[in-house]
């Protein structure tokens, strides 16, 4: 026999004798949040409520999803990724289940299951939670006609409107009927919507026609304040659109919580500097009961953009306010190395650097090697 077959017949029989050990496998148990039952006299029966909350009292918008029992928990994934992202405020997530209920609840005989909603749950979760702000609605499919018919009756209820698949045409599109002369009405505050559908294939013609009349009219005739934005999913189908459509529309809704945007250093300055900027995150605080200064990632983008327009002194003024603001936040104190490293300031820029390693040290930050290698690049340069 060859060689090379020996010697692979004889890894092979080495390899097969290996055991790998591990425990059992034992189960996984992630606590998403609380479940509260409420007897609701407008529907004779007790229902059931999944509620996930920051602490009771941090301050936090509210999101009620229609169909919790299918919706909570990506709901919860989808409020806790954009919130440690800065992409929405702290919220409350509220599901609502109605399994087996649906129809009854949401269309044939939804005026009880709406007075229970109002009056009963909406209460219950303000009663007991630290809620300030917006509140936000998510309802899909006959749930998205559900919201969408609050909105034409009951267009104080909810500030923030996201629906996915929304079955405009139901009741032989008796919403489409209302929603002109809602829309004419004067209207107080600002108001967000976002609609999503899939295929017209996947929805169907008649399904399709109803939300493209109604997006048309949200976006040609809404009061002043109102704003709809819309998304579609060609390789989805009806069933799955959901899953983007909450994530895709709390980032819509929230525009306003977010950091903002600029294209360029003069871009920042015609929308007003420093100034401007201390401005919005004034409004931004007022609206979510947040702090109504800028946030350490949007001093870090301004640095950047001062930076690039050769305002050095500028940035380094900045970035310096920024670190005494936020101790612990290490990428300021690396964004403030950077820019004494443009400044020619080696000395300064180490530490700054050493400030960022040893923040990420005491954090176990997983990108504590980066930390690492910008002190360990600056070193040898500096020893050039």
């Amino acid at each position: 026999m060859p060689k090379l077959a020996i010697c692979s017949a004889f890894c092979l029989a080495v390899l097969a004798t290996l055991t790998v050990h591990a425990d059992e496998p034992s189960p996984l148990t992630v606590q998403l949040g609380t479940r509260h039952r409420i007897k609701a006299p407008t529907l004779n029966e007790t229902r059931e409520l999944w509620v996930a909350a920051p602490a009771k009292t941090q301050k936090a918008v509210v999101i009620y999803v229609l169909d919790g029992e299918d919706h909570f928990r990506h709901a919860t994934l989808a409020a806790e990724t954009l919130y440690r992202e800065e992409r929405m405020p702290a919220c409350v997530v509220v599901g609502i289940n109605n399994h087996g209920l649906r129809t009854r609840d949401l269309g044939d005989d939804a005026e009880p299951f709406r007075r229970f909603f109002l009056k009963q749950v909406v209460p219950y979760i303000e009663q007991h939670y630290a809620v300030v702000g917006p509140r936000t609605l998510f309802g899909h499919s006959l749930a998205g006609f559900f919201s969408l018919s609050l909105l034409a009756d009951h267009p104080e209820a909810f500030d923030n409107i996201i629906t996915a698949s929304p079955v405009v045409h139901f009741r032989r599109g008796e919403l489409l009927q209302k929603m002109p002369h809602r829309l004419a009405q004067p209207q107080s505050g600002a108001k967000n919507f976002f609609t999503s559908m899939a295929s017209a294939e996947q929805e169907g013609a008649r399904a399709t026609a109803a939300l493209t009349q109604l997006r048309i009219m949200l976006n040609e005739k809404a009061p002043t304040g109102w704003s709809h934005s819309s998304r579609d999913y060609p390789a989805l189908t009806h069933m799955t659109t959901p899953y983007p459509s909450l994530y895709q529309g709390l980032n819509e809704v929230f525009r306003d919580y977010q950091t903002p945007q600029y294209q360029s250093y003069a871009d920042f300055q015609k929308k007003g500097g420093v100034s401007g900027l201390r401005s919005y995150y004034a409004q931004r605080g007022t609206k979510y009961s947040v702090d109504p200064e800028p946030t350490s990632s949007a001093l870090r983008s301004v640095g950047l953009l001062m930076l690039s327009a050769d305002q050095g002194e500028q940035a380094l003024q900045l970035m310096r306010s920024n670190v005494e603001k936020f101790p612990n936040a290490m990428e300021s104190h690396n964004r403030l190395g950077l820019i004494h490293m443009r400044l020619r300031q080696g000395p300064q820029a180490l530490a700054a650097y050493q400030k960022a390693q040893a923040l990420a040290e005491k954090q176990q930050h997983p990108d504590l090697a980066f930390y690492r290698s910008r002190v360990a690049f600056l070193r040898s340069r500096m020893t050039e």
